[in-house]
């Protein structure tokens, strides 16, 4: 892999919040105090009473920044994808030791992870590389991050393994590589669009919650300019699965043609008039 593209994805370590424990955990129980009315994805925790609502979100937030005693740094998280992870495990694990927390589903979780992990509250995060100093904190698209990882591999030098003379034959290596597995592509609406855009709003309340589509269904829904500005503005998340290959599929691979379907040109004839189609039986005339 290329310089650039390790400066790029540079190593993360330790997270930090910037809020402490208190004010972590008074930021969501406001905004779920002042939601209109009630809300799919903050729903596991809108149903409790606001004193049960602060210690819930206080054990999340425990679970999460575990290794200091403020509850505030991480050792296990390097960046905010893993942060949202770390937050969706947390609240599956305190929605089992608490069963009026009802968030065990993987969506109910999800759900709400994507809403908690939001920038102003525990997405407020500082994370430093390996030197120790702060990452730089700069919003990418998608579309950029891909480019850019395109553009890395394009400029990597080709390695060719090197020659073994004593050798003519080549022997599999562990390093090989394996082939590219074909791969279906899906489309899933977040819990959240973090944009106020009208527009890019209500193309957003359009798409059916937990439903995996295709590009095409987004398109007929949609059209191609919100769709990629949903993808861009994390209204929708992109997911890969990888494809089944049927029997059918397999046998076609490997089927191959014995029969000889050459065809002689013109030309084969001029160059030798005693040769024969029929195989193995030309012969030189007297």
């Amino acid at each position: 892999m290329t310089s650039k593209f390790d400066t790029l994805l540079a190593e993360m370590m330790p997270a930090t919040m910037y809020d402490d424990l208190g004010t972590a955990t008074s930021k969501i129980t406001k905004k779920i105090a002042e939601l209109p009315g009630k809300s799919q994805h903050w729903g596991p925790l809108q149903k409790l009473s606001p004193e049960t609502q602060s210690q819930i979100v206080q054990s999340i937030i425990k679970h999460i920044f575990a290794d200091n005693d403020e509850n505030t740094y991480s050792l296990a998280i390097d960046d905010s994808d893993q942060l949202k992870v770390a937050i969706q495990d947390a609240i599956k694990e305190v929605s089992a030791k608490n069963p009026e927390f009802k968030a065990t589903s993987k969506w109910a979780a999800k759900f709400l992870a994507d809403r908690m992990s939001n920038k102003d509250l525990l997405g407020n995060v500082k994370y430093t590389t390996m030197s120790g100093e702060d990452a730089i904190r700069k919003d990418v698209t998608q579309k950029e991050i891909k480019q850019a990882l395109r553009k890395a591999l394009e400029e990597a030098p080709a390695q060719e393994p090197a020659a073994d003379p004593a050798s003519t034959e080549e022997e599999p290596t562990e390093d090989a590589p394996q082939e590219d597995k074909a791969v279906d592509t899906f489309y899933i609406k977040t819990a959240d669009l973090p944009s106020d855009d009208p527009e890019l709003q209500k193309a957003y309340s359009r798409l059916p919650d937990e439903k995996e589509l295709t590009w095409d269904e987004v398109l007929k829904m949609i059209g191609m300019t919100k769709g990629l500005a949903l993808l861009d503005g994390g209204g929708l998340s992109e997911i890969t699965k990888e494809k089944e290959t049927s029997e059918d599929e397999e046998v076609q691979a490997l089927d191959f043609d014995d029969e000889d379907t050459a065809d002689l040109s013109k030309f084969d004839r001029i160059i030798d008039p005693y040769f024969n189609t029929t195989k193995g039986s030309w012969s030189l005339e007297d």
